[in-house]
């Protein structure tokens, strides 16, 4: 006969409370079924691990042995166990993202529902400009930020990157809609959705402006790109947008071109070093690469 865990399991409750009855309690089975599993590993083991001391029963030599290496095998058990639970609470455990608008706002939805889906994730996403988004992270508030590339400092550790560019956007029936590019001169006196100065896209978009002498009839201004879109696709002016607003905005049926000269940027994936990486986070940013190749 081979031993099994439930004969070790009934000699080990009988070891902790030193007698039959408590360990059918301990146990939650009966009496003579903690006797007959006694029996059979004594029969197996060919040993008498318990000899009998008035009314109660007294462990032999042989089994105070046994007892010690049981112990330690029970002891290697709970640490399986305590490992167990805690890659269970890492998986399950809500993913924080702070992300920038101009991606939390148009294809990363579609990542997270991606991820949900496979995964049955939870997640928190918090939409903050760039530098927000990397603070969170580097406060350890959140476990992954999605934002512009800046100098970082050593607490955070950029492990993905995405490129994309400045697209122009257009309401629906737009004349231009034919296009498939069009130069930075042809928004000169053209009624113009624009960027606000303090914002980084901005920044660079006047001075490409300047250098070409471009001046377009700027009709409202925003910090957002989320604005931007739902203001030309009401069919006010024309405007421009970093490629993932873009593709949002073309989902809405409006028009997309691309710019000529570009205006090119990158976006990071932020951790923070030295920290135990969240186990999603991988997963995360796999879908959102699925859903950006997926744009165009």
């Amino acid at each position: 006969m081979a031993i099994t865990f439930r004969m070790i399991e009934a000699f080990r409750a009988v070891m902790l409370t030193g007698g039959i009855t408590k360990a059918a309690e301990m146990l939650h089975i009966s009496q003579p079924s903690v006797t007959r599993l006694i029996h059979d590993l004594e029969e197996t083991l060919d040993l008498a691990l318990f000899t009998p001391d008035g009314r109660r029963i007294k462990p032999t030599g042989d089994a105070v042995t046994l007892f010690e290496e049981v112990e330690v095998s029970y002891a290697g058990l709970s640490r399986i166990e305590a490992a167990g639970r805690q890659l269970t609470q890492n998986k399950t455990r809500t993913l924080r993202v702070s992300c920038m608008p101009a991606l939390g706002l148009s294809v990363l939805p579609a990542a997270v529902h991606k991820l949900i889906e496979e995964t049955g994730a939870s997640v928190q996403v918090h939409v903050v400009a760039s530098p927000v988004a990397l603070q969170l992270v580097t406060e350890q508030k959140f476990d992954l930020a999605l934002a512009l590339t800046y100098d970082t400092d050593r607490s955070l550790e950029r492990i993905d990157e995405m490129r994309g560019d400045c697209r122009v956007i257009l309401p629906p029936g737009h004349p231009w809609k034919r296009k498939r590019s069009v130069n930075i001169e042809a928004l000169h006196g053209e009624a113009f959705v624009a960027y606000s100065g303090n914002v980084s896209t901005g920044v660079r978009l006047n001075a490409l402006m300047a250098a070409h002498e471009v001046t377009p009839r700027t009709v409202a201004v925003s910090s957002q790109s989320l604005f931007i879109s739902d203001l030309v696709l009401q069919g006010t002016a024309v405007g421009v947008v970093d490629s993932f607003m873009a593709w949002r905005h073309r989902k809405l049926g409006g028009h997309v071109l691309r710019l000529t000269p570009e205006v090119e940027f990158v976006v990071g994936a932020f951790v923070a070093t030295g920290r135990a990486q969240h186990p999603l986070v991988p997963s995360l940013l796999e879908a959102l690469r699925a859903v950006n190749e997926g744009r165009s």
